[in-house]
């Protein structure tokens, strides 16, 4: 209270006062840090084994998610008095192979790391449960503020969880003989830190070792069928179409792998029993067999046909996530050998075998 209290002077008097009250308020916060709830040097190895993965559609362009795998492992974040606050920081420890950019109150990017499939690779990243907080295994290999919002969210006595997240790049184009899930490849080993505050006696760095054995569906095809039951009718000549070259046309055949799931890439190839300079021969005899003719064999998923030789392989990639349909198309031309030209009927065999990734 400050108050003009009246005072008499000789000769003088006041006969009034003036007073007023000044009141002063001010919030005094103590200094908060959190930590993750580890005693020193502990690295946490957090497994991933489930759901099974499907591949996506070619990817072209930047890496995209197949799947987040939140692990059984997980630590209490304390948080009290002190002045290391309650950012999170982390680092890399093992090499990468790619990146993918990430903002989660700070901008960097985190590392995608190697497995046993190359253009399968995958993300670690820390979250606090029920909260819009998280970050990833960066980049960077010294340790780096990966998310500065949290100032005002209570992370006491809080889990953070830790997920590996699975993305498919560019580089990927087949399964490898053998595979039959995702695991890490064998470089990565311990793959970074995570911390929550800065660092100090009592603030310590948690190590991530991830172990992955994720499933995937495997590539499988339920039939392969030939268009028109495995006939190819060349139609009739006469000699004469040969000598000048008139008529020697290309007729379209098709093999169809129907029901195909997880299949990344077609390989087809044909061998035949009766062949001379790269063309299947008459495998019929007798007067009434034509000779001096073949047929040569194309390969037409190309912008232009090409000519098949025995042994040759056809490669198509065909990426299917869900049950889908594959159409190989290929052509027969009737031509001459070069040995004197007989009319007659003709019949040539090929058997072509299709295998899958």
């Amino acid at each position: 209270m400050i108050s003009i209290m009246k005072r008499v002077f000789p000769g003088f008097a006041l006969y009034s006062a003036v007073g007023f009250t000044m009141l002063f308020s001010v919030n005094v916060y103590a200094a908060t840090e959190c930590r993750l709830d580890i005693s020193g040097g502990q690295v946490d190895t957090i497994s991933v084994n489930y759901p099974a993965l499907n591949f996506k559609s070619k990817v072209t362009g930047a890496p995209v998610l197949l799947g987040s795998y939140v692990s059984g492992r997980n630590e209490m974040v304390r948080c009290g008095t002190g002045d290391d606050g309650d950012d999170f920081y982390g680092h890399s420890t093992s090499p990468y192979v790619t990146s993918i950019p990430v903002v989660t109150g700070q901008s960097y990017s985190a590392a995608l790391f190697e497995t046993n499939i190359p253009g399968i690779v995958f993300a670690v990243r820390m979250n606090i449960k029920g909260m819009n907080l998280e970050a990833y295994i960066p980049t960077y290999t010294k340790e780096t503020n990966l998310n500065n919002d949290t100032a005002g969210k209570s992370m006491a006595d809080t889990i953070a969880d830790f997920y590996i997240d699975v993305y498919q790049t560019a580089a990927f184009t087949a399964i490898p003989e053998g595979v039959t899930s995702v695991k890490e490849a064998g470089s990565v080993g311990r793959a970074g830190d995570f911390r929550i505050g800065v660092k100090d006696s009592n603030n310590r760095a948690l190590g991530i070792d991830p172990d992955l054995n994720i499933p995937f569906t495997a590539p499988t095809c339920t039939t392969l069928l030939a268009s028109n039951g495995g006939v190819v009718a060349l139609g009739d000549y006469f000699v004469s179409d040969f000598k000048d070259n008139s008529d020697e046309k290309i007729v379209d055949f098709s093999l169809t792998a129907s029901g195909c799931v997880n299949v990344t890439q077609f390989i087809t190839s044909f061998t035949s029993n009766s062949l001379e300079h790269d063309l299947l021969t008459n495998t019929l005899s007798g007067s009434d067999a034509a000779q001096g003719v073949g047929v040569k064999i194309y390969s037409k998923d190309e912008n232009n046909p090409k000519v098949l030789k025995p042994g040759d392989r056809v490669i198509k990639d065909a990426f299917s996530i869900f049950p889908t349909n594959q159409k190989l198309d290929f052509g027969a031309q009737l031509v001459t050998d070069g040995n004197t030209l007989k009319s007659g009927a003709f019949k040539g065999t090929a058997v072509f075998t299709m295998s899958y990734n």
